[in-house]
């Protein structure tokens, strides 16, 4: 039977990538116009360092006298001494400034007002350390990878700590608490998860309490039959009255039957757990498999007489074989306490079934309604039997949706026991396990 497939890994996967492009488009706009304010409206007003060295040359050279040398760092030159490619040439001959970097370093170029010379001024060392805007560029680019990293961490640390408590319920589960959970979160991004390890935490505690259960019933139930069993082989050894051995051997024989009866309660609650993980779920007719049940039961002849109150025709989805085993212990623990009558009824209840058994028994006290359906419980002193029945009763219907609820029965007086089937859209869908 294929499992409905979990959408958490998508849902996370999503989250996380629609959050990264949110987180990036917010910081790049962000830092773009933190950038243009930076750039744009700087806090004073700085002189260029070219600037500086181009008036302090052309005041140099105003101030010169005739025959007096150049500064150091100027030259004139014929404008042929600089050949510039043809792109370079026009702007240059057009009065445009030329800044060139030689091995010599870095150098102005002027066209004097002749035409006919160029005046070439070679820029101090910190003209080189002319900030263009990539100091700028790089902390903007680290501060919107660290803003970056920032929402990754903010959207991480609630999936860690659930992360961090899941590991924690785990490690006590582990280590014996049984009672261990994770307390649910609708917000989670591992809810499923979460419930998932619920569930599964659950199924093991019980099966854990159910094999101490089991051996305890075994240890008590058995022996009291087993010793019975024992002082009865040795009285029928000693006896020679053939009536007397006749009674002796009723005894044993009742005796080997209740054993029998338990082991077999036994060998079918063990095998519940396989029957869970196993069963193939189909539509199925209640009515039918009520009416199958009755005419297979051997314990329904010679006792308290049946009412079938308008068993309807409704449809469920689960197990034929499971629920099988269900309505013969809910039946059959019915009969069992009753003292003249049992009353079956199957009806609609909105979109779901309704199944009631009912009967004229002793009843169930409400305090006891609860611990009937663990199992080896009985209820009260008039109750024999097991203490089985009811909690297969049950386990079953928690498997498949079923509401189960325990009241006296209106008009019989003794205990009614309520099955109540979850509604089916499509009696062919799967149910979730």
């Amino acid at each position: 039977m294929k499992r409905p497939r979990s959408g958490w890994g998508k849902r996370l996967g999503s989250t996380l990538a629609a959050g990264l492009l949110l987180a990036c488009l917010g910081l790049g706009l962000l830092i773009e116009l933190l950038h243009e304010r930076l750039s744009s409206t700087p806090a004073q007003p700085e002189v260029w360092p070219q600037s500086t060295a181009v008036a302090q040359a052309l005041a140099a050279v105003l101030n010169r006298k005739d025959g007096e040398p150049l500064p150091a760092g100027l030259t004139l030159l014929p404008l042929d001494a600089l050949p510039l490619p043809p792109d370079l040439r026009g702007d240059f001959e057009r009065g445009q400034p030329l800044l060139l970097e030689t091995e010599r370093g870095l150098h102005l170029h002027l066209r004097l007002p002749d035409g006919e010379r160029l005046l070439s001024l070679q820029l101090p060392p910190e003209a080189r350390a002319r900030d263009d805007g990539q100091g700028l560029s790089l902390a903007l680019t680290l501060l919107f990878y660290l803003g970056l990293l920032g929402f990754l961490l903010l959207w991480l640390r609630p999936l860690l700590q659930r992360l961090e408590r899941l590991r924690q319920a785990a490690r006590g589960f582990g280590q014996g608490e049984l009672e261990r959970r994770v307390e649910p979160s609708a917000g989670s991004y591992i809810a499923e998860i979460e419930a998932e390890f619920n569930r599964m935490a659950q199924r093991i505690q019980t099966l854990i309490e159910d094999n101490r259960l089991l051996g305890n019933a075994v240890s008590h139930d058995l022996r009291t039959p087993l010793a019975r069993l024992r002082f009865g082989i040795e009285a029928l050894g000693e006896t020679q009255d053939a009536a007397v051995r006749e009674r002796y051997r009723q005894h044993l024989s009742r005796d080997i039957a209740a054993m029998e009866s338990l082991v077999e309660l036994l060998l079918g609650y063990a095998r519940l757990e396989q029957l869970r993980t196993q069963r193939p779920e189909q539509p199925l007719a209640l009515r039918a498999l009520i009416e199958s049940t009755l005419a297979a039961a051997a314990w329904t002849g010679g006792g308290p007489q049946l009412q079938l109150d308008d068993l309807q025709d409704l449809q469920v989805c689960g197990d034929p074989h499971a629920l099988r085993m269900l309505l013969d212990n809910l039946l059959q623990n019915a009969f069992r306490y009753a003292r003249t009558t049992v009353r079956i009824s199957l009806k609609p209840e909105g979109d779901a079934a309704l199944l009631g058994v009912e009967d004229d028994g002793p009843g169930i006290a409400p305090a006891e309604r609860e611990s009937v359906l663990k199992p080896f419980v009985r209820g009260g002193d008039e109750r024999a039997g097991h203490g089985l029945g009811l909690a297969i009763v049950a386990r079953i219907a928690d498997w498949h949706g079923a509401r189960l609820a325990i009241d006296a029965a209106p008009q019989l007086g003794g205990a009614r026991i309520t099955l109540r089937f979850a509604a089916r859209g499509d009696a062919g869908a799967e149910r979730p396990t």
